[in-house]
C-alpha cells in the first residue's frame, strides 16, 4: 500500500467524515472515540458552534478536563447558562488558585432543574476552598429547604466541617443525616 493511502484527506470531506464518525460514537456510547473524532473536526473548522458543543461534552465525559476547559469559554459563548462549562471553569479557577475567579463561576451556576442541588453544593465547597466556612455553611443551609434531599445537604455540612477540621460539628451533622437515613429507611 502506498503512502497516501493512509493519508488523512483535508477539507470538507474530512471534516464531515470526522463529524459524522463522531456523532455514531456518541450515539453508541463511545465517548473516547467520540471526543477523538470530534478534536479532529474541531481542529478544521475551530469555530463551529456545533463541534464546540459536542467537542466540549464528550471532553468532559472522558475526563479531558484541560481539552474541557479550552473550550468552555466558547461553550459559554453559545450557551450562557451551561452548567458544565461553569463548573470545569469553577474546578480551573480552583486549581489556579484563584478562588475570586472560582466564586463568581460558581454565583453564575443555574439554580433550575438538578442544579437547584447541584449549583449550592458547588457555591459551599468553592467558599469552603476560599476559606469561608460561614459561607459554605449558609450556601448549603439555604439549599436544605427541598425536600427528599435534607439527608445529602446534611451529610455535605458534615463533610465541609470535617474538611475544615472541625470533627465535633461535623459529627453532629452525620449524626443527624444517618437519624433521618435511618427513619426513611423504616428502621
Amino acid at each position: 500500500m502506498g503512502a497516501t493511502q493512509h493519508r488523512q484527506p483535508a477539507g470538507p470531506d474530512h471534516l464531515f467524515g470526522e463529524y459524522l464518525a463522531g456523532r455514531h460514537a456518541q450515539e453508541t456510547r463511545d465517548f473516547t472515540v467520540a471526543a477523538g473524532r470530534f478534536e479532529n473536526a474541531i481542529a478544521a473548522d475551530p469555530d463551529a458552534p456545533e463541534l464546540i458543543s459536542r467537542t466540549f461534552l464528550m471532553e468532559v465525559c472522558v475526563g479531558h478536563f484541560d481539552r474541557a476547559r479550552a473550550l468552555a469559554q466558547k461553550e459559554l459563548k453559545l450557551d450562557p447558562g451551561d452548567a458544565i462549562a461553569e463548573l470545569v471553569l469553577v474546578v480551573d479557577r480552583l486549581k489556579a488558585g484563584d478562588t475570586a475567579g472560582a466564586l463568581k463561576h460558581a454565583a453564575l451556576l443555574p439554580s433550575d432543574g438538578v442544579h437547584r442541588f447541584i449549583g449550592p453544593f458547588a457555591l459551599a465547597w468553592t467558599r469552603e476552598a476560599a476559606g469561608d466556612l460561614a459561607g459554605a455553611d449558609s450556601a448549603l443551609q439555604a439549599s436544605i429547604k427541598f425536600n427528599g434531599f435534607q439527608s445529602l445537604q446534611v451529610f455535605q455540612l458534615g463533610l465541609l466541617y470535617d474538611y475544615a477540621g472541625k470533627p465535633d460539628k461535623a459529627e453532629q451533622y452525620f449524626d443527624k443525616a444517618l437519624a433521618g437515613t435511618s427513619s426513611s429507611i423504616g428502621g
